[in-house]
Order: structure tokens, then C-alpha cells, then sequence
């Protein structure tokens, strides 16, 4: 089981995260499902709301200087459900004259590295700090399922991640 927290400037998340498939044929690349819940402070710009996110990713680990710092690349795509549409998304949405919804699509590249290689402390060797982009879209209009949305919103954010 792993533990996943961030801090976005007007958002904080917390996810939960189990390994589905560790090394895929021998490769370094691991596979984990994550379900978790976004907290949305609007700075009273409309009232705060929540998200919830669910989605797999993908790690690949096989860098150059990973015997001397592992670092993990992530790629993550999943559904994305907003309790009401974030306001930057509204907002740019209304300005382009386009239409929103509650469920669209949500991708999650990151880039981190073990707090324990970069420390030398074993004990924090499945700890990971890293940054991310946080992006819910409808794929630019492409799907009738998440109402033929053409934009959406990104939160770029930095978090730590560790197994518990």
C-alpha cells in the first residue's frame, strides 16, 4: 500500500495506492492503481469542492544514475469526478465559450526520486519527493461519454509519496 500527499497553490490531495504488476517481463517498469481525493480551495471564488480521481500509472526506473539515485518517470490516465467544476476551469471554459462537466478524463505525468538515495538513508529508500501535473480534460471534444469537452484544467504540484 502506498501513501501520496501534495500541495498544490489552491488544492491539496490525498491518494492511495496499491502495486498491480512490479517488473513487467523483466523490464523496469512497474504498474500501480491509485484512487484518491482532491480537496479544491477556491480562495472564495465559488464555494470549495472535492474531486475524486482514480486511475493507473505507469513507473519506469532505469536511468543512467540509478544505481546512485533511483528516479522514477510516472505516467498516469485514469477518470477524474468533480463534485462541481473547479473554478480555473470554469472560468476558462465560459471565456472560450465552451461546455464543462463533473466526469472527464485525468492524466498524471510526474518525475521523483528516493529521499533515501539522495539522503543515504536506507530507511527512507521507498520514500519519493517529486513534482507532477495534475490534468483533467475531455480530450479535445473527442468524447460523448465526458460530454464533449474540449479544455479542462492542470495543477502543477510537488509531492512524497511513501509506502506504509
Amino acid at each position: 500500500m502506498r501513501f501520496f500527499m501534495q500541495r498544490a497553490a489552491a488544492s491539496s490531495f490525498r491518494m492511495m495506492g496499491k502495486p498491480f504488476i512490479k517488473e513487467v517481463n523483466g523490464w523496469p517498469l512497474d504498474f500501480v492503481g491509485y484512487v484518491g481525493v482532491l480537496r479544491h480551495d477556491e480562495n472564495d471564488l465559488q464555494a470549495n469542492s472535492l474531486e475524486l480521481n482514480a486511475y493507473m500509472k505507469a513507473y519506469y526506473y532505469s536511468f543512467p544514475w540509478s544505481s546512485r539515485v533511483n528516479t522514477r518517470l510516472g505516467f498516469g490516465a485514469g477518470i477524474s469526478l468533480a463534485q462541481r467544476i473547479p473554478y480555473v476551469e470554469m472560468r476558462d471554459q465560459v471565456h472560450r465559450g465552451r461546455s464543462t462537466s463533473k466526469v472527464l478524463n485525468y492524466l498524471d505525468p510526474t518525475i521523483d526520486i528516493s529521499v533515501g538515495d539522495l539522503l543515504g538513508a536506507r530507511t527512507l529508500k521507498d520514500t519519493y519527493l517529486g513534482f507532477g501535473v495534475s490534468h483533467r480534460s475531455g480530450i479535445f471534444g473527442s468524447s460523448r461519454y465526458l460530454g464533449n469537452v474540449n479544455g479542462g484544467s492542470n495543477y502543477i504540484y510537488s509531492y512524497l509519496e511513501w509506502q506504509m
